[in-house]
């Protein structure tokens, strides 16, 4: 017999190898799509919080939101269900090991503890192998890419309620990227992004972050300036002091601690290099006047 995949000689429809890589793929599945992992992604895994300039309680981080999150979830939970369905109809005993209520990060740990012992012997397995395959990689690229819309902070224009009364509209405004202004999707004002994304930074001054962070955070109005080698290289030759350190749980569990910084004074320190350059290129162009 061979397999449906590889066509190597294997003892069922699939063979060993191409079942672990499947149930690798599921493996990831179970941990990517996890609630918390999605909620980070769905904030574009950054660590600021913005709760202190008003709008959101404390301890929420209402940063960027991806819409390609949901879609992948959902594309993936309907593939993981149908397998998971036609498993348990070909096996009725599994049924009463199957989560009450899965979710889809449920759904693909529970297959990735049936790949070796039930999948590889299903006549469509390779179909199955191949849907999964997909979906890990519409998975996958929520954590290789950055999200498409940055949250530029709450709306704040003046809207007509019932009674002519007039209110602030709280509605929070996402940006997609490129955009030069984009339309609050509740009262359809117009905003124009960098003013918008620059009024938000501000308000942030006085927040410590670490330098990864505040890379994130500045990138859209300083660009290249702020690269995190730039910034570590500020650090070095001491132009750029830090305030401070916190705990950080990282990937393995471990902890480490993480040097933390005023985002004010980072971008006083760019402003400073700007300045810099700018009075470089007039020495320039002043001497080359003289020399005319």
């Amino acid at each position: 017999m061979k397999c449906l995949i590889c066509t190597a000689p294997t003892d069922a429809f699939a063979c060993k190898t191409c079942a672990d890589t499947t149930q690798q793929h599921l493996t990831d599945m179970a941990e990517l799509l996890d609630p918390h992992a999605l909620d980070q992604r769905r904030a574009g895994v950054r660590g600021i919080s913005y709760a202190h300039i008003g709008g959101r309680s404390s301890g929420e981080r209402p940063l960027p939101y991806n819409p390609r999150v949901g879609e992948a979830e959902s594309l993936a939970y309907g593939t993981l269900f149908e397998i998971w369905k036609q498993l348990v109809h070909d096996e009725p005993s599994l049924h009463e090991q199957t989560p009450h209520h899965p979710s889809a990060a449920a759904l693909a740990a529970w297959l990735a503890a049936q790949v070796m012992d039930h999948l590889r012997f299903m006549p469509d397995c390779d179909d199955y192998f191949s849907d999964i395959a997909d979906k890990h990689r519409a998975v996958m690229r929520l954590w290789d890419n950055p999200p498409e819309q940055t949250f530029i902070g709450s709306c704040g224009a003046s809207i007509d309620v019932e009674g002519g009364r007039p209110v602030v509209c709280t509605e929070a405004v996402y940006a997609e990227r490129g955009r030069a202004s984009v339309k609050c999707r509740r009262c359809g004002a117009e905003h124009d992004v960098a003013e918008r994304y620059a009024q938000l930074v501000a308000r942030c001054a006085d927040h410590l972050a670490t330098l990864k962070e505040i890379a994130q955070l500045l990138a859209p109005i300083h660009g290249e300036r702020v690269k995190l080698r730039r910034l570590k290289y500020l650090t070095e030759c001491g132009r750029l002091g830090g305030k401070g350190e916190r705990l950080e749980l990282m990937g393995d569990d471990s902890i480490r601690r993480v040097s933390i910084y005023r985002i004010g004074d980072v971008e006083r320190t760019i402003a400073e290099d700007v300045q810099h350059e700018r009075e470089r290129r007039e020495k320039q162009a002043a001497k080359k006047a003289r020399a005319a």
